[in-house]
C-alpha cells in the first residue's frame, strides 16, 4: 500500500517538472533577449541613454517639421487669399478704366487688335525703378502683333519710345530718354529741326547753334509724317564761350501715372 502511494507521488513530481521545463523552453528566447538587453544596458549605460535621447530628439524634430509645414501652408493660403481679394477689388476699377481708354480710341475691347491705324494696346507691367533705367515692360508681344522697332505712345499722340525686344507675350520699351538714344524732332513754332538725345531719368537734351531762336515753353514734336508730341522746353543753357546752346525737356506726362501704352508703326 505504501509503495503504490510513493509511485503516485513520483509520477506527480515528474509531470509537474515536465510542465515547468516546457514553459521554460517556450520562453527561453524572450528571457535570453531580455537578459541580453539588460546585460547590455548594465554593461554600457551610455548606450541606453543615447537611444532615449535620440528618440526624444526625433520626436521634437518631427513636431518642428510638422509645425513648419503648417506655417508654410498657412502663409501660402494667406497670399492666395490676398491675391484673390486684390483681383476682386481691382476688377471693377480696371474694367471701367479699360472701357474709358478704349472708348477714347473709338474701339471695343473685342475689336482691339494690331491694325496700323489704331495700334496695339499694352499694359505697363514694370517701370523704373522696377525695370532698367528708362525702360518699360508691357504685356503685349509677338502673339499680339508687336514687333521690334515699333513706336510706343501714350494716348496715341505722345511719344514714349520704341520696342527694343519682344517675347511671346511681353515687350521691352526703350524710352526716348534712355541715355544716348537719339530722336529726330523739330521745335514749334520756329520749325527748327534737331536731334534730341536722351540723358536718362526721363530727361532729354537738344544741342543747337547759339543764335537759334528758341524759347522756354516751346513745343517739341517728332519729325514723323504724323508728328507726335515729345515735350516742352523747360530750360535753355547758354554760354558766351560756347558756340552752341543746350535746351532741356522732359516727357509732357508723368511716366509713373500712366498704365497703358499704344504700340504702332509710324
Amino acid at each position: 500500500m505504501f509503495k503504490r502511494k510513493d509511485n503516485r507521488g513520483v509520477r506527480y513530481v515528474v509531470i509537474v517538472g515536465a510542465l515547468v521545463a516546457l514553459v521554460f523552453l517556450v520562453n527561453v528566447g524572450a528571457v535570453k533577449a531580455r537578459l541580453a538587453k539588460f546585460g547590455l544596458y548594465a554593461a554600457n549605460p551610455a548606450i541606453y541613454f543615447k537611444n532615449k535621447i535620440d528618440k526624444f530628439a526625433g520626436k521634437i524634430l518631427a513636431a518642428f517639421r510638422s509645425r513648419k509645414d503648417l506655417i508654410q501652408k498657412n502663409d501660402l493660403l494667406i497670399q492666395e487669399n490676398l491675391l484673390l481679394k486684390s483681383k476682386a477689388d481691382m476688377k471693377d476699377i480696371l474694367e471701367e478704366e479699360n472701357l474709358k481708354i478704349l472708348q477714347a480710341f473709338g474701339r471695343n475691347l473685342d475689336e482691339f487688335s494690331g491694325d496700323e491705324d489704331k495700334g496695339i494696346l499694352g499694359t505697363i507691367l514694370y517701370r523704373p525703378p522696377y525695370s532698367d533705367f528708362d525702360t518699360l515692360i508691357i504685356d503685349a508681344g509677338l502673339e499680339e502683333g508687336v514687333e521690334k522697332g515699333m513706336t510706343v505712345t501714350a494716348f496715341g499722340d505722345i511719344i514714349l519710345g520704341h520696342i527694343d525686344a519682344v517675347s511671346k507675350h511681353t515687350s521691352k520699351v526703350k524710352l526716348i530718354s534712355f541715355f544716348g538714344e537719339e530722336t529726330n524732332i523739330f521745335l514749334e513754332p520756329a520749325g527748327i529741326p534737331a536731334i534730341a538725345q536722351g540723358i536718362g531719368g526721363g530727361n532729354l537734351r537738344i544741342v543747337l547753334p547759339k543764335d537759334s531762336k528758341i524759347e522756354e515753353g516751346e513745343k517739341i514734336l517728332t519729325a514723323h509724317v504724323k508728328p507726335l508730341f515729345a515735350g516742352i522746353v523747360e530750360r535753355i543753357q547758354r554760354s558766351d564761350s560756347d558756340f552752341f546752346l543746350k535746351a532741356f525737356f522732359r516727357f509732357p506726362i508723368n511716366i509713373q501715372e500712366i498704365r497703358y501704352v499704344l504700340v504702332k508703326y509710324l
